[in-house]
């Protein structure tokens, strides 16, 4: 994806300032998609000379200038042949925590379990940022773009439930699996119990649902608790 782009679908719809476009690349899909000031401003002059936007000068209500960016009929086509084009690979990611965790068996337990935390209060921040976006601009986001949101808040969350996992095998030492065999099954019946609308004891056995959480736990719990 280039920035050239992404700003083009910023600005389809209505101009915006150049804080305006920096402000929402930060409080929305930062996270996705970063941008510096080092990086927008240089692009939207290269932009502005090619022809792809117009920028006019306004003031503000205390006087202030500002340029505000619109899209032209130029910039508009450019958007929309990006736009229609697949994306028909999988991006790579490059994350230092994963690869630290890869040589996780050199470090002892404890600071293992400091990186896991440290880890665990980066993403429960994150998560926190993106449950404020969808609160503040959710009468301003499209569908797709609330979509958007809500996968990030599920990205976070199961990184989330998977460092507390990873916690407690550290701390516990459980010589198991780090996820059991029927995770993909169990996530499947998930999905359909979530969007079928059709009720869960058609996944499920029957009985499950008669059961006190203590019985529960000792049927599907853990190995070492058989």
């Amino acid at each position: 994806m280039g920035l050239a782009e992404a700003i083009l679908g910023l600005l389809y719809e209505n101009p915006k300032t150049g804080y305006e476009i920096k402000k929402f690349y930060r409080d929305t899909i930062k996270h996705f998609w970063n941008v510096s000031d080092g990086q927008l401003y240089p692009t939207l002059k290269k932009m502005t000379e090619e022809g792809y936007i117009v920028k006019k000068e306004i003031e503000d209500t205390d006087g202030l200038k500002k340029h505000l960016y619109s899209i032209t009929p130029k910039g508009k086509e450019r958007f929309l042949g990006w736009l229609k084009k697949p994306v028909d690979k999988f991006e790579e990611m490059k994350e230092p925590f994963l690869i630290k965790l890869f040589f996780f068996d050199k470090l002892s337990d404890e600071d293992k379990l400091y990186h896991l935390k440290v880890q665990y209060d980066v993403h429960q921040e994150v998560l926190n940022e993106f449950l404020d976006v969808k609160k503040f601009y959710a009468e301003t986001l499209s569908e797709y773009q609330r979509i958007i949101i809500d996968l990030g808040i599920l990205y976070v969350q199961v990184r989330i439930f998977l460092l507390l996992r990873l916690m407690d095998l550290v701390k516990n030492k459980r010589d198991e699996p780090f996820l059991p065999d029927k995770m993909p099954e169990l996530l499947w019946k998930l999905y359909y119990i979530i969007f079928s609308g059709e009720k869960p004891e058609k996944y499920f056995k029957n009985e499950f649902f008669n059961l006190k959480l203590e019985e529960i736990e000792k049927i599907y719990g853990r190995k070492d608790e058989k």
